[in-house]
């Protein structure tokens, strides 16, 4: 998950120092600390030296959507200046974009007033659309490296995992209050939980020790009224809950190391690979309020992000959004 988020990070900041409209058609490969960083090479697919997918010269990455219960829309480019930022929409039928601010990973709350998101690690923001000002909000709280918060049903407080890596628990903080509530204790690695639309469970990636030699990973549903954890599977991280509560959607890498989205009953049964392609990574699945479309990024094109949309099921998938 780090080296994952930080090269993330990393081509944000190389990307400032591009000049895409400058540099002679090519290919260029994310820094990542292989001989290859900073150079344009003329052909794409994947590096020949650390295997990342080659970046097309001139295009952007269109990553990290969000739909919000109203049906507005969220994202992030790199775009503008070369700098990872956030546009919003004031629905997915809009094609205007409100640039908003730089930060990462923005999530809407239920009343569509608000986004938030991560300027960089360990900060949590929240942006008001309506006074068009940004609040960083992790320093009222005494978290250690909070990360991947995720808004309450009500939007009046958000989770979010927080700790020293390997040790990482998930917490609930009251904007209203001002508290914070330990959800999970620290023990393992727990990131990327977000609530169920009845507000009665939560679900993240976990990895926890099992035995002294041996442990277990996958996909974790929390009973909150209960306090019980219990596996669903064995394999995914970044899920999304259905509308109704009756089924998850999430992201894992096969064996060629390609991203896939996959869907799975919130009891764990009918686990099924939805979206596979050879060339190139699946990632971020994102329900729609209706709960027949869902919206996701690819690099199957031209190896930059792209968000695309398709059914439930995995069908009828198109691009929404791209360069």
């Amino acid at each position: 998950m780090k080296s994952r988020m930080f090269a993330c990070w990393m081509l944000a900041a190389f990307a400032s120092v591009l000049s895409f409209s400058q540099t002679p058609a090519g290919y260029y490969c994310a820094p990542c600390n292989c001989p290859n960083d900073a150079k344009v090479l003329e052909t794409g697919g994947q590096c020949p030296l650390c295997g990342m997918q080659l970046l097309r010269v001139g295009t952007y990455n269109y990553s990290m959507p969000f739909v919000s219960a109203s049906g507005s829309f969220a994202y992030e480019s790199n775009r503008s200046e070369g700098k990872i930022k956030i546009f919003f929409r004031r629905s997915v039928a809009d094609t205007s974009d409100r640039l908003l601010c730089e930060g990462s990973m923005p999530l809407i709350s239920a009343d569509g007033a608000s986004v938030l998101y991560t300027p960089k690690e360990g900060v949590v923001c929240i942006y008001d659309l309506k006074r068009d000002t940004a609040e960083d909000v992790s320093t009222r709280f005494h978290l250690v490296l909070p990360q991947t918060p995720s808004w309450t049903p009500d939007g009046k407080g958000f989770i979010c995992a927080a700790g020293t890596f390997p040790r990482l628990g998930i917490y609930r903080v009251d904007l209203v209050n001002g508290t914070v509530d330990t959800l999970i204790a620290p023990g393992g690695i727990r990131y990327g939980a977000v609530y169920s639309p009845g507000g009665d469970r939560i679900a993240y990636r976990c990895i926890r020790q099992k035995t002294e030699t041996e442990r277990e990973r996958g996909l974790a549903v929390f009973d909150l009224a209960t306090g019980t954890e219990r596996y669903i599977t064995s394999i995914g991280e970044y899920c999304s809950w259905s509308p109704d509560g009756q089924q998850l959607l999430f992201q894992w890498a096969n064996e060629g190391k390609r991203f896939c989205i996959y869907a799975v009953k919130a009891d764990g049964t009918e686990l099924t690979k939805i979206v596979e392609t050879k060339d190139g990574d699946n990632e971020m699945p994102r329900w729609s309020p209706e709960g027949t479309t869902v919206y996701f990024q690819t690099n199957r094109r031209h190896g930059n992000w792209e968000i695309w949309t398709m059914h439930a099921d995995g069908s009828n998938q198109q691009p929404y959004i791209w360069k």
